[in-house]
C-alpha cells in the first residue's frame, strides 16, 4: 500500500515539473521575441536543469 502512495506521490510530482517545464517554456519564448537573450540564457538552464532532473 505505502508503494502505491510513493509511486502516485512521485506521478504527480513528475507532473507538476512537466508543466513548469512547459510555463519555462513559454517564458522563454516571449523572452527570445523581445530580445531579452539574457533571459532566454537563464531559462534555457532552468529548463535544463528541471529536464535533467526528470530523467533521473
Amino acid at each position: 500500500m505505502i508503494k502505491n502512495e510513493v509511486f502516485a506521490a512521485f506521478e504527480i510530482l513528475l507532473e507538476e515539473i512537466e508543466m513548469v517545464i512547459s510555463e519555462i517554456k513559454n517564458v522563454g519564448a516571449t523572452a527570445f521575441q523581445k530580445g531579452e537573450y539574457n533571459k532566454v540564457e537563464e531559462i534555457k538552464e532552468k529548463a535544463t536543469a528541471l529536464e535533467k532532473f526528470k530523467k533521473k
